[in-house]
């Protein structure tokens, strides 16, 4: 989805920076995590998904004042019911 964007946008400087053959990968837009989590229940989904939707908040980032107000956050899916910038398709639709 991202790269899509970023197709879309034209931008081929930032396309070109997301390319890396290196990793085995044509893009590659995260980076690899030393500690992969496997979530196995709902219980850690949803720990998972509170940690993620505080992080705006936190004090060295403080870019909003509630989980809901960042665009970028499911957060708004599920406080608010409105989707936010990306698509949100609801993990409770899983469990």
């Amino acid at each position: 989805m991202i790269r899509m964007e970023v197709e879309k946008s034209g931008d081929v400087i930032l396309l070109e920076k997301l390319r890396a053959p290196e990793y085995g990968q044509v893009f590659k837009v995260w980076e690899d995590r030393f500690d992969d989590v496997f979530i196995r229940s709902k219980e850690l989904l949803e720990t998972k998904l509170n940690y993620i939707h505080l992080n705006p908040l936190q004090e060295h980032w403080n870019l909003v004042k509630k989980p809901e107000d960042w665009a970028h956050s499911s957060a708004m899916y599920y406080e608010l019911n409105m989707q936010p910038k990306a698509i949100v398709t609801d993990y409770r639709e899983f469990y």
